[in-house]
């Protein structure tokens, strides 16, 4: 992506960012409705907003956890995934990115030389990111502050 990025330069990620940028998608015609980031980024997301949860009466349970954020461009979706890096935090319209498939996965026959039978399994596949302007990207924000 090289629309709607957000350069941190090192700072800590805000409230702000996130809705700046998804302000940014919005005007270029998108409305991204998941938040794709790691266990940091999804924390930080969870304070911002610990004194707005809404809860239901519970007398065996505490904490908290941010699933949906509701802001003037819609509600999103907060997704973690542990393999996202940790400075980075991607908001995305899963409709329009997915995997393409070249060719799909078979198994092939391989040359044995013993008393055994070898088998490769093989496909090839890429990753596309449809309406790029629909998408947005903040990187490189602190992950101690």
């Amino acid at each position: 992506m090289t629309t709607n990025v957000t350069n941190a330069n090192s700072a800590a990620l805000t409230r702000k960012m996130i809705e700046d940028t998804m302000e940014d998608c919005y005007l270029a015609g998108g409305t991204p409705d998941t938040i794709i980031c790691n266990s940091w980024a999804k924390r930080k997301i969870t304070s911002f907003y610990e004194d707005l949860i809404r809860t239901e009466r519970s007398e065996e349970r505490g904490g908290s956890t941010i699933t949906t954020i509701v802001t003037d461009f819609g509600e999103i979706e907060v997704l973690f995934d542990k393999w996202c890096p940790s400075d980075r935090l991607y908001l995305v319209e899963p409709e329009k990115i997915g995997w393409v498939t070249y060719r799909p996965f078979d198994v092939y026959d391989r040359a044995s030389t013993g008393d055994y039978k070898l088998k490769d399994v093989l496909g090839e596949y890429s990753f596309v990111v449809v309406n790029e302007t629909a998408h947005g990207y903040i990187h490189t924000f602190s992950t101690t502050t």
